[in-house]
């Protein structure tokens, strides 16, 4: 891991280039871009200090990281995790090492290649200053595209045998990315480390965004600086390898706020001067979305109904309200952004009355950066309005089931507060369109709520729905009891007055016994007497009913079927066929034998599939919502389309630079980094 903080290496490679002509040229604006050579010979010392992401692929670990720099040639690093410090050091000739992740608490001379890279991290001026001297040559190569910007390209052959490849902006003359090719016991390995978020400090411009991966791939090792501070005091101790035995901890922390931290070019202006912003001044502006929609987000439901020939569709985002298309996905017109919450649970759409649309809010697929509702809203004008009905303190509603014929008649499946206890969770059911509510359905405890509810399709008098004991807190989740065998609030309750009273069939033979996790249950649309459901449990399983749930058989038990069911627990049914179900997950899969077993469908879909709909009378046609947007399928689930159309992008962080028009940057929930134009 000390290899994370290896990869700054290249981060002092200040450097940048334009269309000019001659290299020397390139160079000597390179060298005024970074603060000029005199700035530059000021700095004795450099200390910075911030956080290290790495991993990728849902994996991503982020500590605190800091490094300091002296010259000539000495470095440390410093990344801690859980309390533990992985250092590395050189001290001008020679490197060594900590890593207690792996069991080492000691100091360990580091080896050849380890010390090479570090003598090139130690260099607080980077490849391109005083190259001469260094022994390099440097070769100037055109210009090159890097991610969109004809970036000039330079060639470092360095006295150690390393070669870099410097991209400089052609603007700036800043550095924007470094490839180094450098042999490790006779095989070439490569890296690529693009440099941005560039902050002036001392009067000397330095990269505060670091990200480091291989050419072409993702960026699994990122570098977020939060304070430089130069002609920092260190100890020559620091550097040194210690002996043996001896307890190190760690040294490198941010100073209190002075000079020679990070310093805005124009000085502050007096208050006389400072703009006054406030009600008046901004009253006149707008908001615009500006995506992405090309990359789009998670969706978390999907409903839909064939209406005149065209599919009237509406789209749930996990945070960015809910989208109506009225041509099956051609467009789309966002008709909840006027409510005060945008994350979405669940939509229903009224099977008597297609202008009557239902939508619970706060998303259901628990992970920790979920965002939570304010209860359930309807429209009675194909959502051009809304009026909220109820249940404010349910913070998530998973499920809506409205009467197929009596259209006052509502139940809307609340699992409740994800991070604590509440009463305002289970089953509600209303009988006057949501002017009241009854809890119908209660969960055993305080922290048991309703997961799953579904109408037998012959008799809609008769329900299944299933309870969940589940709670998040900020170092874990736990689903069911508070360990394998403790007491959970889970079951399968069954209803035969549409709803109003409950009985257990928990106990069903052939269910696994308890205690339950998650629970997902739902009849087959063509054949009330088949039911499958999914039941989390110590034999996590899928299970299928051919009696209408009084005795079960168990189907699929591969991981497959229960895999962070917090997050994936849906099973869809094909409307024509009851042997034909999916079972959205990481990827989404289908089965063809009743659930005996399943096979990927997903194609080339983003993945972490979450709600289907498949047209009743047309089961090619479906359509489904994962991480990455809507996607459409015309063959059964077999081949895919994504609509770019949906601009529901989940950022974590947005960031803006300095070019007018201005960009903007953001981070994604499991989409990696974006950049579009403002305007």
């Amino acid at each position: 891991m000390w290899k994370i903080a290896i990869a700054i290496a290249v981060v002092m490679s200040l450097a940048h280039a334009s269309s000019a002509a001659t290299l020397e040229e390139i160079l000597a604006k390179n060298l005024a871009a970074r603060g000029g050579e005199a700035r530059l010979r000021e700095v004795k010392t450099l200390r910075l200090t911030g956080h290290v992401m790495f991993g990728g692929r849902g994996r991503v670990i982020e500590a605190p990281w800091a490094m300091v720099q002296r010259r000539p040639g000495h470095v440390r690093s410093e990344t801690t995790v859980q309390g533990l410090t992985q250092i590395a050091a050189y001290d001008g000739k020679d490197g060594w090492t900590i890593s207690p992740f792996g069991g080492r608490r000691e100091a360990e001379k580091a080896s050849d290649d380890e010390a090479h890279a570090l003598a090139q991290q130690a260099d607080i001026d980077g490849p391109l200053i005083g190259w001469r001297d260094k022994g390099s040559r440097i070769e100037y190569l055109g210009n090159e595209d890097t991610d969109g910007t004809p970036a000039i390209k330079l060639r470092v052959t360095r006295n150690d045998g390393d070669i870099q490849y410097v991209f400089l902006d052609p603007d700036s003359y800043l550095e924007i990315r470094i490839t180094t090719i450098r042999k490790i016991r006779g095989t070439e390995q490569l890296t690529e480390t693009d440099l941005g978020g560039y902050e002036q400090v001392n009067g000397v411009w330095l990269p505060f965004a670091i990200e480091t991966g291989n050419p072409g791939g993702p960026r699994t090792n990122r570098i977020l600086v939060e304070r430089a501070e130069v002609n920092v005091p260190v100890e020559d101790a620091w550097f040194k390898q210690p002996p043996a035995k001896t307890r190190i901890a760690a040294v490198i922390f941010p100073g209190p706020a002075a000079s020679n931290a990070v310093a805005s070019v124009a000085p502050p202006v007096t208050a006389s001067e400072r703009p006054v912003f406030d009600g008046g001044t901004i009253s006149g502006l707008g908001a615009r979305n500006i995506g992405s929609a090309t990359m789009s987000g998670r969706i978390a439901a999907v409903a839909a109904k064939v209406v005149g020939g065209k599919t009237l569709l509406y789209v749930g985002a996990a945070s960015g309200g809910v989208w109506r298309s009225q041509d099956g996905g051609t467009t789309f017109k966002p008709v909840f952004d006027k409510q005060p919450v945008q994350s979405i649970g669940a939509i229903a759409i009224d099977p008597s009355n297609p202008k009557t649309v239902w939508v619970g809010t706060g998303e259901s697929w628990m992970r920790n950066s979920v965002s939570v509702g304010n209860g359930i809203y309807k429209s009675t004008d194909g959502g051009e309005t809304w009026n909220h009905m109820g249940l404010p303190e349910s913070e998530h509603i998973v499920q809506i089931v409205v009467h197929p014929t009596q259209s006052q008649v509502v139940l809307a499946c609340a699992p409740g507060k994800l991070w604590s206890d509440s009463n305002d969770r289970g089953l509600y059911r209303t009988a006057d369109g949501g002017k009241t509510w009854t809890l119908v359905l209660k969960g055993a405890n305080a922290s048991t709520g309703c997961s799953s509810v579904t109408m037998d399709p012959k008799n809609p008098d008769v329900l299944l729905a299933g309870m969940w004991d589940f709670r998040r807190r900020g170092w874990t989740f736990r689903s069911g009891g508070d360990g394998p065998d403790a007491a959970s609030g889970s079951g399968l309750f069954r209803s035969t007055d549409g709803g109003k009273s409950w009985t257990s069939v928990t106990t069903a033979k052939g269910l696994p016994p308890g205690p339950w996790g998650r629970v997902e249950v739902v009849y087959a649309p063509s054949d009330a007497k088949v039911v499958y459901a999914l039941v989390e449990s110590k034999a996590s399983a899928l299970f299928r009913s051919a009696d209408g749930g009084a005795s079960w058989e168990q189907r699929d038990t591969s991981q497959n079927m229960v895999w962070r069911p917090f997050y994936f627990a849906r099973l869809i049914i094909d409307p024509t066929n009851p042997n034909r179900l999916f079972k959205p997950d990481l990827r989404l899969s289908v089965s063809e034998d009743g659930g005996k077993s399943f096979a990927d469908t997903g194609g080339r879909a983003h993945g972490d599939w979450h709600d289907l709909w498949i047209e009743p009378t047309n089961p090619k046609h479906i359509i489904g919502g994962d991480d990455g947007g809507l996607w459409l399928s015309y063959d059964g689930g077999n081949r895919w389309w994504k609509g770019t159309n949906l601009p529901i992008a989940q950022f974590y962080h947005v960031a803006l630079d300095n070019k007018d028009p201005y960009q903007v940057y953001g981070g994604l929930q499991d989409n990696s980094s974006w950049v579009g134009d403002s305007s």
